[in-house]
């Protein structure tokens, strides 16, 4: 099977960490050419640009990567950072306060995968906060949340067959909250 180089790349990418054997195939890759325009456009569709860039950053050390490129996958990185730090900061908010209450919480996917498996927010993107309460917790979750300044769009809990499910938002302040010293 002939896989497009623009796929190898990205599969190499796909890691929080490479190998010697990675950081040397990625090289290669770069060296024989790739549509660099395909390859951004992959990588953003498969939510891989921000891992991308990290690499390709810590890998082109003969600079041999068209700089536009380099510059749109450098804004993708820094941008998905941006938006990363309120809701970690907020995530670690409602992660304390629930533990003060008593409230068992699992983390799900984005900041969850974020902070634990890749250990760096911003190869991760992730745009809420999913978390998996007891049943017999929801009451006391919707509380917390309001107290937390957070709001419930919908009317109430949304029951399903074997789940119930809460949905809440909250206005995020400006991020110079979350960049200043």
């Amino acid at each position: 099977m002939n896989i497009r180089p623009e796929y190898q790349l990205l599969l190499s990418c796909a890691r929080t960490g490479l190998s010697n054997d990675n950081q040397d195939k990625i090289r290669t890759l770069i060296i024989n050419g790739l549509d660099w325009g395909y390859l951004l456009q992959m990588s953003k569709s498969h939510g891989l640009a921000q891992l991308l860039y990290y690499h390709l950053h810590q890998t082109d050390h003969d600079h041999q990567i068209p700089q536009s490129i380099m510059d749109q996958l450098h804004n993708i990185y820094w941008s998905n950072l941006a938006r990363s730090i309120p809701l970690s900061y907020e995530l670690n908010k409602i992660l304390n306060v629930f533990e003060k209450k008593g409230i068992s919480i699992v983390v799900l996917r984005g900041l969850a995968l974020a902070q634990t498996i890749y250990e760096n927010i911003a190869l991760r993107v992730a745009g809420d906060i999913d978390l998996l309460v007891q049943k017999k917790d929801l009451s006391r979750v919707a509380k917390t949340l309001l107290e937390l300044k957070f709001t419930s769009p919908q009317s109430g809990l949304t029951r399903k067959k074997y789940s119930a499910e809460l949905c809440f938002v909250k206005q995020l302040v400006s991020r110079e909250k979350y960049f200043s010293a």
